[in-house]
């Protein structure tokens, strides 16, 4: 996704079900069942909703400009370029004719959040490993997807900008950024500094 750092993200607002229901229409997804707001990750952004035809993550307000087109070009090649399973199809909505800004909704796959109560209360530590294990292999799939240009995703024109530096100079300086920034909050020593610095 993008390199630009955001601290803040846009929330979704009060949505009703008129809106969730005149999404499905739309798309041909039937009769609205119910919708939750997720209780983990994408930043405030995201709710459940089932309908006749199934279960759906909905996904709206986006951050920045072309959010959710890069979302769609990952979860696309990601499809396409390995056996990892995503929420294909990724569908956008960007007339702004319902929520007033632009929307995805995608499939709800199955299984828990990490850190859902499930994963806490429920697994052993010997499955908690199993857990661990297929994350590693989940990891590793994805990465067998090579390129050789590193930079930001145009989404204009599904190029990648590359970055003004090497990756590794933009990555040494995304790392410095946020051994700077904490001293906001907290004391960070030599030895912190040094750590980084001397790699």
């Amino acid at each position: 996704m993008t390199s630009k750092i955001i601290f803040a993200s846009n929330k979704l607002g009060i949505i009703n079900d008129g809106q969730l229901q005149a999404m499905l229409d739309k798309f041909k997804l039937g009769k609205l069942i119910s919708s939750e707001k997720t209780a983990n990750g994408a930043m405030g952004q995201t709710i459940f909703v089932a309908s006749t035809e199934g279960d759906f993550v909905f996904k709206g307000n986006p951050l920045y400009d072309g959010q959710l087109l890069e979302e769609k070009y990952f979860i696309e090649n990601i499809h396409k370029r390995t056996k990892v399973s995503v929420p294909m199809p990724y569908i956008i909505d960007d007339s702004g004719e319902i929520f007033g800004w632009s929307y995805a909704l995608m499939p709800r796959l199955p299984g828990e959040h990490l850190n859902s109560k499930y994963f806490t209360n429920n697994l052993s530590i010997d499955e908690k490993f199993i857990v661990a294990e297929l994350i590693a292999k989940t990891l590793s799939e994805i990465h067998t997807w090579k390129v050789t240009d590193f930079g930001d995703l145009n989404t204009d024109n599904y190029t990648i900008e590359p970055f003004k530096e090497s990756y590794k100079q933009w990555l040494f300086n995304r790392i410095m950024f946020w051994l700077e920034d904490p001293k906001k909050y907290s004391e960070i020593t030599a030895k912190d500094i040094h750590c980084f610095t001397e790699r």
